[in-house]
């Protein structure tokens, strides 16, 4: 029992979040208010994405400015909990300014 305690500490402690940002050309959000917050679904260790894409084109008719997507804390959790067999990200969609 002990060893299992332990193992689930350091893997607890050494669990990251991954995040990933990337900007559409030169154009970074001068404010960072992203027009969509999603959930997205991955099962059997992020190889299956069962939310579907997401149609940036409808969300930014103007066009992507940048697009973030991150494992946060309970996403890891549940990660570790289900031994990587379901994973949720968040994904953040920046819309190009109209002032342009």
């Amino acid at each position: 029992m002990r060893h299992a305690l332990i193992t689930l500490l350091a893997a607890v402690a050494l669990a990251g979040c991954f995040q990933h940002t990337q900007y559409m050309n030169e154009d970074r959000p001068a404010e960072p208010v992203a027009r969509l917050h999603a959930y997205n679904h991955h099962i059997f260790w992020g190889l299956v994405d069962v939310s579907g894409p997401i149609d940036v084109d409808v969300v930014c008719p103007d066009g992507a400015a940048a697009i973030h997507t991150e494992v946060g804390p309970f996403g890891v959790v549940l990660g570790l909990v289900t031994g990587g067999i379901y994973v949720p990200t968040q994904t953040d969609v920046f819309c190009v300014s109209r002032d342009r």
